[in-house]
């Protein structure tokens, strides 16, 4: 785990203090529409041979360079839809 900026974004220096030796996979999360230094995020991952793993479901629409941000780098991408990400439609279910 590693803690995020004031933007709530994570920094490629909060990922290099949390790197192992064992590290195969980082986790982005890409939060409030924003994608965050992913530019240098991926480049620093692909020198490590570590994959790089995203999390769009809150950035779907953004950009980075005018570009949508799942469609530029050669990533692996996750959307998670749980309910209460901007793509969940149904919410929590409470059983009466």
């Amino acid at each position: 785990m590693a803690d995020v900026d004031e933007r709530g974004q994570l920094s490629l220096a909060e990922i290099k203090k949390k790197i192992t030796p064992k590290t195969k996979v980082v986790l982005v999360v890409h939060l409030y529409g924003l994608v965050g230094e992913i530019a240098e995020i991926a480049s620093w991952l692909k020198k490590q041979q570590i994959i790089l793993i995203e999390d769009c479901a809150q950035a779907i629409g953004a950009k980075y360079n005018h570009k949508s941000s799942w469609h530029i780098w050669r990533v692996r991408l996750f959307f998670l839809f749980y309910p209460t990400k901007n793509l969940g439609t149904l919410g929590d279910v409470e059983q009466l």
